[in-house]
């Protein structure tokens, strides 16, 4: 299983080389240059920085519901995001009302129900589109993080997921962000991201 460190490591490269690429050599600005003259550069660095940042936040949660169930699984280990999981997807279970008949292990009974919240989960971060706040709630929340990101990580997933949407669905959009402001919000979703990872190892996690 890759580890946080990891997982984390490749999005910074990754969004580094986009800045390398995309961004760097439009800054600093020159005054007389026209927007046309890095418009494809930015809805690409949008773009692929989506994209990327989407990628690590999925990858995490899932490695943290991984986390979570195998030690419940292996050493009886309780955790935030188990409880999450199982109070998000509502998951109850039944007993039998017949005198006869074997009676199922409490173990036996938890471990259906986290098999069955994998298996939602799963589903719920294949049709997850985006790292906007709303999509990223459902993401962070689940595993038992809290989702409060300062102002200015929250505006920036606001707007870069507002601009990868206009940039990904308006071939002909005019409008686009200056090279300066488009890696302002990157850096900012990168810091955020980066909260998340030392906070999850604070939990405990790996």
């Amino acid at each position: 299983m890759r580890q946080l460190d990891d997982i984390y490591g490749e999005l910074s490269q990754h969004l580094d080389a986009y800045k390398q690429r995309f961004i760097s050599p439009h800054v600093p600005a020159n005054p007389e240059a026209q927007p046309q003259s890095f418009a494809f550069d930015v809805k690409a660095y949008c773009i692929l920085s989506h994209a990327a940042l989407e990628d690590y936040f999925e990858t995490v949660s899932l490695s943290i519901v991984s986390q979570a169930i195998d030690a419940w699984i292996t050493r009886r280990q309780p955790s935030e995001c188990i409880l999450m999981l199982i109070g998000r997807y509502g998951i109850a279970y039944s007993l039998s009302d017949e005198d006869a008949g074997p009676d199922v292990r409490i173990f036996d009974t938890v471990r259906e129900m986290l098999v069955d919240v994998k298996k939602r989960f799963s589903r719920d971060i294949h049709d997850n589109h985006g790292v906007s706040v709303r999509h990223l709630r459902k993401l962070v929340a689940p595993i038992g993080c809290d989702f409060i990101p300062d102002g200015n990580a929250s505006n920036a997933f606001v707007q870069l997921s507002k601009e990868r949407g206009i940039y990904a669905h308006k071939v002909g959009a005019q409008q686009v962000l200056a090279p300066e402001d488009a890696a302002g919000f990157v850096t900012d979703c990168l810091r955020y991201a980066e909260w998340l990872k030392e906070e999850l190892k604070r939990k405990g996690w790996v």
